[in-house]
């Protein structure tokens, strides 16, 4: 018992400890995940302190209940309580269904009911009752990894449609030989990771900006050339026959398949078979899915290999607004909706001497564009 009690007070203390430092920089969840090794040995001291007779006077068991409870009101789990910490905590889902079930004042009412009285009992109890309380704690955790499995099972088969559509080998079915997948900063990157996770011919990962996957992946920093061509660093692994990119980028070479993706800041992804060296003819940054540009964010295209050719817009201008649209850098029209309009057109000629072209729209307020191109021309 006394290296039992020495070693579960020093392990609740610093890991308690050590997890609370962590939380309060870099989270702002419960994150259960860290903490769920005490589980068994705090388990383990209960189980121990009612085979001794669940010792204790009434004010004792009342000071101990008081403490916990006071900490189970305080907790803001109104805000806790939602969809970005349940992978971090998964003894939250039950309490995460039951917002989506009723109302987050409902779930906060049954939190508190249930904390409170298990707070009572543990300090009321008499001591023959308290040998239960083991049992029901065991069908309690049952109950909720019931529920938390069948979250997660949920969830996972959801993201899988969302990032692979029904077909998670997609891209090892149409290749035969190394993929390489061009990153170009998707927030929700742990696509990367589910693409990687199901087709074993996707090798390698290049980051087109300055962000990268999270996490061990076989990745590294690239950069488009003016004339298009990707520089790979000379440490990393060369590209390969085939690339897949974000639907916002077209590669030099023949289009193999295309899959749609939903609830993304990009369409989907596109498989090309490449045409040696890996080249990007053209790039579309700062436009949602639906053609819209929120104000004051710049929608880019760029296209490489740019000898001469036309950019050709149509806006739809949803509330009088201004705005600015430039090409390579320079101002080539201010735009000026005093009131809304169906539509709007314009073409821009444009030259790069074999560098690249850009043709930049940053509104002031929303707008929408229905067009969105470069033609190269014959």
């Amino acid at each position: 018992m006394r290296a039992y009690l020495a070693v579960a007070s020093s392990l609740t203390v610093w890991l308690v400890l050590e997890v609370g430092v962590f939380t309060s920089y870099y989270s702002d969840r419960i994150v259960e995940r860290n903490l769920i090794g005490l589980g068994p040995v705090l388990f383990l001291g209960l189980v121990l302190w009612i085979d001794r007779g669940a010792p204790g006077s009434l004010v004792e068991r009342g000071v101990v209940a008081g403490a916990v409870a006071l900490v189970l009101v305080v907790l803001p789990v109104r805000r806790l309580v939602n969809i970005f910490g349940t992978h971090d905590a998964m003894t939250m889902v039950p309490l995460y269904k039951l917002v989506q079930a009723s109302a987050p004042g409902t779930m906060l009412a049954v939190y508190l009911v249930v904390g409170v009285a298990a707070a009572v009992a543990f300090a009321l109890l008499p001591r023959g009752a308290v040998r239960y309380v083991p049992a029901v704690l065991a069908v309690a955790a049952i109950a909720a990894s019931a529920v938390a499995g069948k979250f997660v099972v949920d969830r996972a088969a959801t993201q899988q449609r969302t990032f692979l559509g029904d077909k998670p080998r997609w891209i090892d079915r149409k290749t035969d030989g190394s993929v390489a997948y061009l990153y170009d900063g998707e927030p929700s990157w742990n696509g990367v990771w589910e693409t990687l996770f199901w087709n074993e011919n996707v090798d390698r990962v290049y980051d087109l900006t300055a962000k990268e996957v999270p996490g061990p992946l076989p990745q590294a920093h690239a950069q488009v050339q003016p004339d298009g061509t990707v520089f790979v660093p000379p440490s990393a692994r060369r590209p390969g026959p085939y690339a897949v990119a974000s639907t916002w980028i077209t590669l030099v070479g023949d289009k193999v398949k295309t899959l749609r993706q939903q609830g993304l800041t990009q369409k989907g992804l596109k498989l090309w078979q490449v045409e040696p060296p890996l080249r990007v003819g053209e790039q579309i940054s700062g436009l949602q899915v639906n053609g819209d540009i929120y104000a004051t964010i710049t929608a880019r295209l760029t296209a490489y290999a740019c000898d001469k050719g036309t950019f050709r817009l149509t806006l739809i201008p949803k509330q009088p607004e201004t705005g600015e649209i430039r090409v390579n850098g320079r101002l080539a029209r201010k735009l000026d909706f005093r009131s809304a309009v169906p539509s709007w057109h314009g073409d821009f000629p444009a030259s790069g001497g074999g560098g690249q072209c850009t043709l930049e729209i940053t509104p002031k307020g929303l707008l929408g564009t229905t067009v969105f191109e470069f033609d190269r021309g014959s």
